[in-house]
């Protein structure tokens, strides 16, 4: 990113280079920095624009819908002009500015990471639940026109990445999944808005309170409401590599299921299709990272993961054994 751009951000929101307190993780495409201002501390995120300017206002839309209605998200903050969000344009791309509020907690990953205590899920089961409760009942016209399905874009299910010519076999059990998932009823109980990018990375954890905040919603998108509840399980499994995976994915999705029917119903066979789309994330998060053979050595969680896993998705083993009882 060039350093105009950024500095063009700051002055959107009155921030000067004093403000800033340092970077913070923010994935491949994001500058994200915390600052100071006034005694109150925030972070500011820049970043290529992925979608058209009216997609990404339905994002916000959305995001200022969900803190409206207490959702366990994070509180935007306008620019000096009055904004929730700014678009920056330069010769090549276009690029956009948000503000919020500096949530304190942990990520959840560091946690899972220190032991096997899954009682998290159930407060991020219920808060994923309050979200799809607000996707079923009233979302905005706005949003409802713009986001687009969660096979439109790329998404760790369906990455924007092609499987080498070698992998036919493993691209044809990708093939019989997704004409599975073509089967499926898109009925509003099942079928709606969801996060799509809920990662270990994307929920924050207050130690404090128990509570849980959900970020990043830059890839909302219409796709099953279950997708949302499995995004975090191949995460789970390789911070808890070498162990039981079986019995920790089996609580956390008792867990995060007891707490998600707290703010909606996830019907029966809804539950039953959580193997369907594991699988499909196994395969594409494979895709994603196979032709990747220097992150594969550098990046711990990368290696872990991918250690036989094109043996094991070709032998037909499932990434863990699902028994929702």
């Amino acid at each position: 990113m060039e350093a105009h751009v950024f500095e063009k951000a700051l002055a959107l929101y009155g921030i000067t280079e004093q403000h800033l307190m340092g970077r913070l993780s923010g994935g491949t495409y994001n500058a994200v920095f915390e600052f100071e201002k006034e005694d109150e501390r925030f972070v500011i995120r820049v970043g290529g624009l992925e979608f058209d300017k009216e997609t990404a206002n339905g994002m916000i839309a959305w995001l200022q819908h969900l803190r409206k209605n207490r959702a366990s998200v994070p509180k935007l903050v306008k620019s000096l002009q009055n904004n929730p969000v700014e678009y920056i344009q330069t010769a090549d791309r276009t690029y956009s500015v948000d503000v919020s509020a500096k949530i304190s907690g942990e990520n959840a990953r560091s946690l899972v990471l220190q032991n096997q205590d899954m009682s998290w899920a159930n407060t991020f089961g219920q808060a994923v639940g309050k979200i799809h409760h607000l996707a079923l009942t009233n979302p905005p016209e706005q949003v409802l026109q713009v986001r687009p399905h969660w096979e439109q874009i790329g998404n760790d299910f369906i990455p924007p990445v092609r499987l080498s010519p070698e992998e036919i076999n493993i691209h044809r059990k990708r093939t019989s999944i997704l004409n599975q998932i073509k089967e499926l009823p898109k009925t509003p109980d099942v079928y709606g808005l969801i996060h799509l990018d809920l990662h270990l990375g994307n929920i924050l954890l207050h130690a404090d309170s128990a509570a849980i905040t959900i970020l990043d919603f830059d890839d909302v998108a219409f796709g099953w409401f279950v997708m949302d509840l499995v995004a975090p399980i191949t995460d789970i499994v390789v911070c808890h590599s070498g162990q039981d995976k079986d019995k920790i994915i089996n609580t956390y999705l008792a867990e995060a299921i007891a707490g998600y029917q707290l703010e909606c119903e996830l019907s029966v066979a809804s539950q039953a299709q959580i193997p369907l789309f594991l699988s499909l994330l196994e395969i594409g998060l494979y895709t994603r990272f196979h032709k990747m053979k220097g992150l594969q050595q550098e990046n711990g969680w990368v290696k872990t993961f991918m250690t036989d896993r094109k043996e094991r998705i070709e032998a037909g083993i499932p990434l863990v054994n699902i028994d929702i009882g």
